[in-house]
């Protein structure tokens, strides 16, 4: 655990990004240097945003929040001493990346370097970061509850559980890792927290950025909208005001609306119901799904060609909107001694659902059945045939005519 290999993640190069916070180094002048990388467990890619916190062995009351590049790098000078350094976050990148048990000290000798490479644990599941406020407001004066700011974020999806904020987690699964806020002083502020990932016994870490405000500040509006399946607007929105740091909360019946003829879809309740006013404009967007409404049946008929129904109808009914199909096996029926006629297949064999009822007519025409055969006889005054019968054969209801030269 404590080598010059850590087994952390995240990464990426290019420049330093140190947040000191308010401890002061109390060494003397001589400095060394740390050099921290981080790369992916295949050595991929870098990892980009990975916090580390420096804390003195020699002078206890140095430390040091510090975060590698966009090529999982960082050079950071030290006064000469010993050090525990340890990776616990990385949220520039928001990637599913994981932490496991990173704890290791390094000894900084003047004008020399000190090195710890890494590599980062990337996990599966739903575990991951997701876009979320990493500014928490506050008035000077304040109470500050790391838990309660924490949840308010929704800083993480936990493959355990439901999105970090609807509840703290037992046993130890999420807890605080550093918070220097005070909220008697303005300025800004560092809180850390990390959640426990049991199927991977990992650790992911959130960083937030507290910043105290000296006076309220007017926030940005946060909207609330009312919106359809297809995303279109059903009524006027709302719109709360405050300043920035105060609280909001449209999960009430004042903005949780009763719509006629809708239905509020709670499969799709917007995760910042509640939240935070901050100095930019938020949406909150509740979606409705139209409730259902009787249509008029669709009928369908079988008819002759002259019109005659030769089979009982059929019918089909739903809600308006709905689409229907009468053109499947289960609406164009074999009825026997006829065929459908496809030269007259209606228009609306399919169609969607109205208010008004509808008839559906598939139109057969009878199958030809062989008839006897007609005799033409040629008998003199005796009844004695004077020349050879002629015979008209044809279909029973075909038509006939025998008063033509053909046979008389």
């Amino acid at each position: 655990m404590l080598k010059n290999k850590l087994s952390i993640l995240f990464f990426t190069l290019v420049s330093v990004c140190f947040l000191i916070l308010d401890a002061k180094p109390t060494f003397a002048a001589a400095e060394g240097t740390l050099n921290i990388h981080v790369q992916s467990s295949n050595a991929a890619h870098p990892i980009e945003g990975s916090y580390f916190t420096i804390t003195g062995i020699t002078d206890p009351s140095y430390f040091q929040l510090v975060q590698t590049d966009t090529q999982g790098r960082l050079s950071l000078p030290l006064p000469v001493g010993d050090y525990t350094i340890r990776q616990i976050a990385t949220t520039s990148a928001r990637e599913n990346v994981g932490i496991s048990s990173i704890g290791y000290s390094r000894t900084i000798l003047a004008g020399q370097t000190a090195t710890a490479e890494g590599s980062a644990l990337y996990i599966g599941g739903d575990y991951a970061f997701v876009d979320s406020p990493d500014i928490v407001y506050l008035n000077k004066g304040d109470y500050f509850d790391p838990s309660i700011a924490a949840q308010g974020i929704r800083a993480f999806n936990l493959n355990f559980g439901p999105v970090l904020g609807t509840e703290k987690k037992a046993g130890g699964t999420f807890f605080e890792y550093y918070n220097n806020v005070n909220t008697a002083v303005p300025g800004e502020y560092i809180s850390v927290y990390l959640a426990l990932q049991n199927s991977f016994s990992t650790r992911t870490t959130h960083v937030l950025k507290v910043v105290v405000l000296d006076t309220p500040v007017a926030a940005g509006d946060v909207t609330i909208k009312y919106l359809d399946q297809n995303g279109d607007e059903l009524i006027p929105a709302q719109t709360i005001n405050g300043n920035v740091g105060d609280t909001f909360d449209t999960s009430t019946d004042q903005y949780q609306l009763t719509i006629d003829g809708y239905s509020l879809d709670t499969s799709k309740l917007p995760f910042n119901m509640t939240g935070t006013f901050t100095d930019t404009p938020q949406i909150v967007s509740y979606v409705y799904t139209k409730n259902p409404v009787p249509a008029g049946d669709i009928t369908i008929q079988y008819l002759d060609q002259n019109g005659i129904e030769i089979s009982p109808a059929q019918t089909i009914n739903g809600n308006v909107g709905d689409s229907f199909d009468a053109s499947t096996d289960q609406y164009q029926l074999t009825i026997d001694g006829y065929s459908l006629d496809t030269s007259k297949l209606p228009f609306n064999m399919t169609g969607t659902f109205t208010d008004t009822a509808q008839i559906v007519s598939y139109v057969y025409t009878k199958n030809p059945v062989p008839a006897g055969d007609i005799t033409i006889q040629y008998l003199d005054q005796n009844g004695t045939e004077i020349s050879p019968a002629q015979t008209i054969n044809g279909n029973v209801g075909d038509s006939f005519d025998a008063s033509t030269d053909q046979y008389q």
